[in-house]
């Protein structure tokens, strides 16, 4: 019932030791029974296609989206 509505490479930090953080982790949607807490942010490049150019007001995202942005931020690390 969590998804991270507003992933991106800003999140992420490594050290030396290749200890990694979560930064500015504020930005979940979560569902419990009867009542959805949207995330109303978000960054384009994470964004899946049928989300581009829309307002995040009201949308309630999807597993799928979620792992969308997830899918982009790893080929990043692997390719860029």
């Amino acid at each position: 019932g969590h998804i991270i509505g507003d992933l991106n490479q800003s999140n992420f930090l490594v050290t030396e030791n290749a200890t990694v953080s979560l930064i500015d982790c504020d930005s979940f949607q979560i569902t419990v029974p009867n009542k959805n807490f949207l995330c109303e942010v978000g960054v384009d490049t994470y964004t899946p296609p049928e989300l581009q150019g829309k307002s995040f007001k009201g949308i309630i995202r999807t597993a799928s989206h979620d792992s969308f942005g997830l899918a982009v931020l790893i080929f990043h690390i692997l390719f860029m």
